[in-house]
């Protein structure tokens, strides 16, 4: 074997290591998993509550879990509920002077005859999860995390006849390099769960139907 044959051979070998470690490489990350169950703070928001007792309807859809597989960044579960079912809880305790609530799991409200057994209620508000996304430096080329949520809402009178129903959208991000890949999804998570709160509790009470209803129950 002469040199040049020596040669050209141990590039074909490197270039085949290369090769075989590229592809171990991104078989690597296509099967790397990343739980989180989306935790964070739930402040008690500093608004004056309405003067009305509401029936808080948690259907199936705010435990959800988003179970996604990137195809730059491996499988991705995030649960969602107990974030949902501590902030929403909290959100309509600020907003009403009391709250009683109740799981269901079909669509709609509670109808007249479950409704006997909340008899103190001035009416149902039932908050599904509509969608749920989220983006990573690697997907969007950007350099932070980024979540988004969309809500909807639905008002009710006390024996269930739905009076007007709501969509609300919310946004949250983290920096790439201040938090570990599941931490940044969290912050984003929980960002964004709080900015759809947000806009509940400020733009909700403003919509027609519920101020029609504030009327009908003084």
């Amino acid at each position: 074997m002469t040199m040049d044959q020596h040669i050209i051979n141990t590039r074909s070998h490197f270039s085949r290591v290369r090769l075989v470690g590229l592809i171990a490489l991104l078989g690597f990350l296509a099967s790397c998993s990343t739980s989180v169950q989306v935790e964070g703070e739930v402040p008690k928001l500093l608004i004056p509550a309405i003067d009305r007792s509401v029936l808080f309807v948690k259907p199936p859809s705010l435990d959800y879990t988003h179970d996604e597989t990137l195809p730059r960044g491996g499988d991705w579960s995030i649960a969602l509920g107990p974030m949902n079912d501590a902030f929403f809880r909290e959100l309509l305790d600020s907003m009403f002077v009391s709250v009683a609530q109740t799981r269901v799991e079909t669509d709609g409200l509670i109808g007249a005859g479950e409704q006997r057994l909340f008899p103190d209620v001035d009416g149902q508000v039932r908050i599904d999860l509509v969608e749920y996304g989220f983006l990573t430096p690697q997907i969007s080329g950007l350099n932070f995390f980024s979540a988004s949520t969309k809500f909807r809402i639905e008002l009710g009178s006390a024996d269930g006849q739905t009076l007007g129903v709501w969509q609300v959208v919310g946004y949250g991000k983290a920096e790439a390099g201040t938090f570990q890949a599941a931490d940044a999804v969290n912050s984003a998570t929980v960002l964004a769960i709080r900015d759809a709160g947000a806009r509940i509790a400020i733009e909700l009470p403003r919509q027609s139907f519920f101020q029609a209803w504030l009327e009908a129950t003084r």
